[in-house]
């Protein structure tokens, strides 16, 4: 995915799915929904999760 694309095609609906991510580290106050929204938006999947960390895969 480039600077360029948005998250989801307005027309289709679709989501766009990255095509590669290593790894990265996130804070958040609102650990729960950023969970959600990354299985949303780029249809992550949970590997493992505890109540402060999260590992997600992305296919």
């Amino acid at each position: 995915m480039n600077h360029s694309e948005s998250v989801e095609n307005s027309s289709t609906g679709a989501s766009v799915k990255p095509a590669y991510i290593s790894h990265y580290g996130i804070r958040a106050k609102q650990f729960k929904e950023m969970i959600q929204w990354y299985k949303t938006v780029f249809h992550a999947e949970i590997q493992h999760e505890n109540e402060f960390l999260a590992f997600m895969i992305f296919r």
